[in-house]
């Protein structure tokens, strides 16, 4: 108890005002993702900054100090400032139609087929995979040209004010008449056809009525709709997700309950308590760095507030981390297409998903962290901000970000081509629609949100690897890197279907080809930046 708690006071709860001044607010869950990444963004970093000055290690009273700066400033600013604006339970991207065109499911079954073939046994031989692979990506494709050439536009601003049952066209034929006999009569009222105006008008009027009527009946309706799925929202939207996270959880403590406890367990077992320990006593690890200070610092934190030593603290808490890679994935989609595909990608994630439950087993707790967690929630800050252009957003986007390079190496790597993706993709794609509406300021928020996340990214990568600097220094960053590279070969392509469990892998590409191929069908800039930045992070 005293471990779970000591992690929710540092690594969870402390940005929570934050997160509901950052962003619109959304349900819990959400709320407590965005809270888990600004917590764990910002916590550690006051704790070291605080080490370095007083040049002591992490001490009880600095620990409480991190804290209590982060949950009171945020408590501060909501107060003073009030919650984001927007609307929190409009996802960014139109929902997916259910597929229904027949050649698009054949190539989907076929492909799903030849997958499960792979997975109950069959060898997994290069041409087998690449027919698999060539038959979900041209079904992914085609059900998304389908579903984006069957839909009609609703044209800006207009109701859809014809009356149940009328078709499109025959509801736009008949204005049109209605407005041809209304001109007719009034052009030949000074001929002494005045009656026929007067009978034309009437009848408009009429029809006109008729309109406004079962445009009322079909705003209820919709409002009816509204209601229903928001109260349904309510009931099952967080008891489904909990009951997630615990399947979740069962499965992150389940061996190691079973196997390993109260010991660790992975290559890596025993280097993160280490450099914890140097964390509490010193406030650095400069000869002994063989990961960058964050996930370091947070853990020093947390054992000065639950008052365990790092090698107690971990057997209890290594396996929550899979607990917050599920949440992300469910911030994540849930901002994108709403809450029920959240629970899917959550559901997918935290009980399917072998890639963050590897990092945990081999002790990769700040791989885990960074890759499966802080870099998914970028990206979900990313959609935020394009969906929601403000300084607000911006700042999310760059706490977020940046915290990356304060946790894992690697997945700096893969930050960096991220961003150097988005803003190549993204920028001149926005620049060049900057006459449609949002899209000039949309631009501008965005380049200045990722210029911010690469000035901050930079100071961190600064501190952590620059020769002299307190972070590692500089014998400490070569031999760490210079162990490291060559060490391991090059794995083969089926490795990845074994890495991420190859069920994720094909539904990944199915979702994937069909994103990429409904993209041409996006009307607004930040819709189709938002779908090129999630292919561009796949």
């Amino acid at each position: 108890m005293r471990a779970v708690l000591g992690a929710l006071a540092a690594g969870v709860l402390p940005g929570y005002f934050w997160a509901g001044f950052l962003r619109p607010a959304g349900g819990l869950g959400e709320r407590l993702a965005y809270s888990a990444a600004i917590s764990m963004a910002s916590v550690p970093v006051l704790a070291i900054a605080q080490a370095r000055l007083f040049g002591t290690g992490v001490t009880l009273w600095q620990a409480i100090v991190s804290i209590a700066v982060v949950l009171g400033s945020g408590a501060v600013a909501l107060v003073l400032r009030g919650a984001a604006a927007g609307r929190p339970g409009s996802p960014v991207l139109p929902r997916p139609a259910a597929i229904r065109d027949v050649p698009a499911l054949a190539l989907i079954v076929v492909g799903l087929g030849l997958a499960l073939a792979s997975a109950l046994g069959l060898r997994a031989r290069w041409w087998l995979l690449l027919a698999t692979l060539i038959a979900l990506i041209a079904g992914g494709m085609l059900a998304a040209a389908k579903a984006g050439t069957a839909a009609e536009p609703a044209e800006a601003g207009i109701p859809d004010a014809r009356p149940e049952g009328t078709p499109p066209g025959r509801a736009r034929a008949a204005g049109a008449r209605t407005a041809g006999n209304g001109t007719a009569g009034n052009g030949t009222a000074g001929n002494g056809t005045a009656g026929n105006g007067t009978a034309a008008n009437e009848a408009t009027r009429a029809d006109t009525a008729a309109i406004k009527t079962a445009g009322a009946r079909h705003g209820r309706r919709q409002d009816a709709g509204t209601g229903h799925t928001r109260q349904l929202s309510t009931v099952l939207r967080e008891p489904v997700l909990a009951i997630i996270l615990a399947l979740t959880a069962v499965r992150a403590y389940a061996g190691p309950v079973r196997h390993d406890w109260p010991y660790l367990r992975g290559s890596d077992q025993f280097s993160h308590a280490v450099m914890a320990q140097q964390m509490l006593a010193h406030g650095s690890y400069g000869t002994y760095m063989i990961y960058p200070p964050g996930f370091s610092a947070l853990t020093a934190v947390i054992c000065r507030v639950s008052g365990l030593t790092p090698l107690t603290l971990f057997p209890v808490l290594a396996p929550a981390l899979l607990v917050l890679a599920t949440l992300a994935a469910y911030a994540l989609a849930t901002r994108l297409w709403g809450w029920e595909y959240g629970l899917a990608a959550a559901a997918l994630s935290g009980l399917v998903l072998r890639g963050p439950y590897a990092s945990f087993a081999e002790g990769r707790y700040p791989d885990l962290t960074a890759a499966y967690f802080l870099l998914m929630m970028l990206v979900a800050a990313l959609i935020t901000l394009l969906a929601a252009p403000s300084v607000r957003s911006g700042l999310l986007v760059t706490v977020t970000g940046a915290a990356v390079v304060l946790y894992h190496s690697v997945a700096s790597l893969y930050l960096a081509l991220l961003l150097a993706a988005v803003a190549a993709v993204g920028l001149p794609y926005l620049l060049a629609r900057r006459r449609a509406e949002g899209a000039a300021r949309l631009a501008g928020a965005l380049a200045l949100g990722l210029a911010s996340l690469g000035v901050l990214a930079a100071a961190y990568a600064a501190y952590t690897y620059l020769p002299g600097r307190s972070g590692a220094g500089a014998s400490g960053t070569s031999t760490a890197v210079s162990i490291a590279l060559g060490s391991q070969p090059v794995l083969s392509v089926p490795h990845v279907l074994t890495a991420l469990s190859s069920s994720v892998v094909w539904l990944g590409v199915l979702g994937l080809a069909a994103l990429v191929a409904g993209i041409r069908y996006l009307r607004q800039p930040g819709q189709v930046v938002a779908a090129l930045t999630v292919a561009l992070w796949c």
